[in-house]
């Protein structure tokens, strides 16, 4: 009888269904990604500090998570407010585009002539 119950059981058909609800699931990620490339997740965030280079971030240790550099107080504002935004939406927040934070430094390299 011990032999009977070792075999395997082949797969049923409803179980193979599973395989696109997975591959869906993956596709969105569930951190953030900041635009120097580091991730973090929103649920670690519990405070979000201008400061005199850019945005930090801190976790509920106060420990600094992320940073954002940035030195205009109104672009630092949009940081905040985004990640703010990512923070109350837990795992159904939307990516941040920080496309506004490479247009002001592509500003800052027309101006002076470097690239």
């Amino acid at each position: 009888m011990t032999e009977n119950n070792n075999r395997r059981r082949p797969l049923r058909a409803s179980s193979t269904p599973a395989a696109p609800a997975i591959k869906a699931a993956a596709t969105q990620s569930i951190m953030i990604k900041l635009p120097n490339g580091n991730r973090l997740m929103p649920y670690m965030i519990a405070g979000i500090t201008p400061k005199n280079k850019g945005v930090g971030v801190t976790n509920s240790n106060g420990d600094m998570i992320g940073f954002i550099p940035e030195t205009d107080p109104a672009l630092q504002a949009q940081v905040m407010d985004l990640l703010e935004a990512c923070k109350n939406a837990g795992k159904k927040f939307v990516q941040p585009d920080w496309s506004f934070l490479d247009e002001d430094l592509d500003d800052a390299v027309e101006e002076t002539g470097d690239e």
